[in-house]
């Protein structure tokens, strides 16, 4: 027999039947192998079905709406973690504006409402988070009730008007360059100094009437006036004072009337805003964005700066093929960055010298930013070439087994669709999700799962899939308030809905659950048999079990089954007053038609409820002829 019979034994007496049985059905997909090839506890379908028990094919934890329908579409959202405040859930809408949902799931009312854009990157440190996009220039806060202004402090766009003024003491035929810029005093952060204005001291009038402008930008709050005795040789500007911002267009005034800035700050060149970005990374003590505009090129902040972006900080990555940034992980003392097809590396041992190699292990790139996700010490990122773990060094391939699936995703899906393909790492249940927009064979949207704890005991990656339709995870990984939240996982559609809890419940939020199951061929070779009955065992639940049985694949029989919780078990039956030993378990048996009568015999499943239904085990009485028809 073939490599799926492997624990067909013969049945007693002098009947020449035998029991062919799978006694586990967790293995996880296969769709490489032939199905009269592939081990007994591989499947061709696993939808909707969990992996987690060995030995035990439960139906996959449900979902349900955990925030509303906003008639909105979600361009984005992240939980959040500041040290200024509890967690909290920032969420993007493509009405262009920003809300935090409570963690009831309520909506808050908008916090931002100029932003629109079709997919928005939120990043955050300690101190503040950042929303980002190609075509915008990104916005930060300090907190959930915080207002949003430009990451970084904009420049004064013109100089300060000068006129002098009787007294003072400053230099009789000295030239003086004064110029200004802005300050947010809340964050005690200062953007560059605009341009400069010169007016040369006169006898009896050595004071210097400075006139500036205030800024649209509401986080200005404080103007900063520098000065610059030219005529004496001082070769920067140095700051002389501050002054309360105007309300624009209201000007101010500030009086310099002695050099006093010998040992002031000097003026700041280099303090520049950041420019539009797709996504951005915390490493370092630095911000890293790659560039909207130059798509090899990664731009980064002054140390423990993330609003000072100088515009001669940027490295572009030599990819030798034209390649683009696609994504960017951090990872120890490494930033992996991710092209379409190469991967580099940045390696900094500390925050001052970086060096940039490529990854001559890494075989494949990244779909997008969200095709990328730190996995326990490694990263795994998802691409053309399929779903790969990269180490640091090496890559691993992980979707070896479900290749064919994978190819039909690549092909059948538009680019732009593939951009969005998301992972999540769901350390609770040691599980990696991949959201799809084409699932092999349906066609549609789904996910598919990789079960770590099965992968690790069985030695092979261990596969199932969902028929969840799904644009983009939100997940709780950070420090929670109650650290039973932490491990909360949710989602968001690709068009207007509710945001959806993930694993939550034994219903598809409210509606019946639909798993799928497909085994392997069972094969006895070269020799026609006779399949004569079909056993299973179950977990005995309300709902709808249906079986189907082909036979060199044409279906020669599908019958619904009762496996309803009132059904007897093993330890209800009740003989005087003793109950018999035993689990919840049941079992069916099936006689099959006359029809089933050839060499592979195949078996598919359909649960449809709102319980969790376990499906244990099954096997069929199989008479086999002596030797294959013609021989003689």
């Amino acid at each position: 027999m073939a490599q799926a019979t492997v624990t067909a034994t013969r049945m007693g007496g002098t009947s020449p039947a035998s029991l062919v049985q799978v006694s586990d059905l967790t293995g996880g997909i296969d769709l490489r192998r032939a199905p009269s090839l592939m081990a007994p506890n591989r499947a061709r379908v696993l939808r909707n079905y969990s992996l987690s028990e060995p030995g035990a094919l439960t139906v996959y934890p449900g979902y349900r709406t955990w925030a509303p329908d906003y008639l909105w579409t979600v361009v984005g959202g992240r939980r959040i973690y500041l040290s200024s405040e509890p967690p909290f859930t920032l969420v993007a809408t493509s009405e262009g504006a920003f809300h935090v949902v409570t963690d009831a799931g309520t909506w808050g009312l908008p916090v931002c409402e100029d932003w629109v854009v079709d997919d928005t990157w939120f990043c955050y440190d300690r101190s503040l988070v950042a929303a980002w996009a190609s075509t915008l220039a990104p916005k930060k806060t300090t907190g959930s009730a915080g207002i949003w202004s430009p990451l970084g402090v904009p420049a004064p766009a013109a100089a300060p008007s000068l006129a002098l003024q009787a007294g003072g003491t400053l230099v009789d035929g000295h030239t003086y360059a004064v110029a200004y810029g802005y300050l947010d005093a809340g964050l005690s952060f200062e953007g560059n100094t605009g341009p400069s204005a010169t007016v040369t001291c006169t006898t009896g009038t050595q004071t210097i009437e400075v006139t500036v402008e205030g800024s649209t930008d509401l986080q200005v709050d404080t103007v900063t006036i520098y000065a610059q005795d030219v005529t004496a040789g001082e070769s920067v500007l140095r700051r002389v004072g501050t002054v309360a911002a105007p309300v624009v267009p209201a000007t101010t005034t500030y009086t310099i009337t002695s050099n006093t800035w010998s040992s002031g700050l000097e003026a700041l060149t280099d303090y520049d805003q950041a420019l539009p970005a797709p996504f951005a990374v915390v490493w370092k003590n630095r911000w890293w964005a790659r560039d909207a505009a130059v798509s090899n090129r990664i731009r980064f902040t002054q140390v423990f700066l993330p609003q000072a972006w100088p515009a001669l900080f940027y490295l572009d990555i030599p990819f030798t093929t034209g390649d683009r940034i696609t994504a960017m992980v951090p990872l120890g003392d490494t930033l992996v960055v991710f092209g379409t097809s190469d991967v580099f590396l940045i390696i900094g041992q500390t925050s001052l010298d970086f060096e940039v190699r490529p990854s001559a292990g890494a075989m494949s790139g990244a779909f997008g930013p969200h095709a990328a996700v730190r996995l326990e010490t490694g990263v795994v990122h998802a691409s053309t070439g399929g779903v790969f773990l990269f180490d640091g060094a090496t890559d691993r391939l992980l979707s070896w087994d479900i290749d064919p699936g994978w190819r039909d995703l690549v092909q059948g899906a538009t680019t732009d669709e593939l951009e969005q393909v998301a992972l999540s790492y769901h350390e609770p249940r040691k599980e990696l999700h991949c959201a799809v927009p084409r699932l092999y064979p349906l066609a549609q949207p789904g996910e598919w799962i990789l079960d770590l704890s099965r992968t690790r005991t069985a030695g092979e990656a261990a596969w199932t899939t969902t028929t969840r339709t799904i644009q983009g995870y939100l997940a709780w990984d950070g420090p929670e308030l109650t650290l039973a939240a932490q491990g909360r996982l949710f989602s968001w559609p690709p068009t207007s809905g509710p945001i959806y809890e993930e694993l939550s419940g034994t219903t598809a939020d409210g509606a019946d659950l639909v798993a799928e199951y497909e085994g392997p061929a069972l094969a006895t070779g070269l020799p026609v048999a006779r399949w004569i009955e079909l056993y299973g065992e179950y977990k005995p639940t309300d709902g709808a079990f249906s079986v189907e049985v082909l036979v060199d694949d044409l279906s020669v029989m599908t019958q619904p089954l009762a496996t309803g919780a009132a059904g007897a078990v093993y330890g209800s039956g009740i003989y005087g007053t003793a109950t018999y030993a035993g689990g919840s378990r049941d079992y069916f048996v099936q006689a099959l038609p006359l029809e089933a009568e050839g060499r592979t015999v195949t078996l598919r499943t359909v649960w449809r409820g709102q319980q969790p239904f376990t499906h244990y085990t099954y096997a069929y009485t199989v008479v086999p002829e002596g030797l294959p028809r013609g021989m003689r």
